[in-house]
């Protein structure tokens, strides 16, 4: 199996496009039409950047954290959104 494969998005995406051939594939063909997809997508530049303004935008996840006991912080004060309890 392609490494590309192993992404989900990106698999969901090739078998979307398969789908309607299905009928006239053996399964065979269709595995290796997914693989040749996949190859393509990981090595023709115009198709990674299909794949790419087609991917759609991860959240940044990334960011200050204010962890309990921080800076004199109570749990309840991070749980509360910043307002002491009381």
């Amino acid at each position: 199996m392609h490494p590309l494969l192993k992404d989900p998005w990106v698999a969901a995406q090739i078998d979307a496009a398969l789908e309607k051939h299905r009928h006239a594939l053996t399964p065979r063909q269709l595995d290796a039409f997914r693989e040749k997809m996949a190859w393509t997508f990981a090595n023709h530049p115009a198709a990674q950047r299909i794949l790419e303004k087609a991917r759609p935008a991860i959240p940044d996840q990334s960011g200050e954290r204010v962890k309990p006991g921080a800076n004199g912080v109570e749990t309840s004060e991070i749980e509360s959104g910043g307002e002491k309890a009381g």
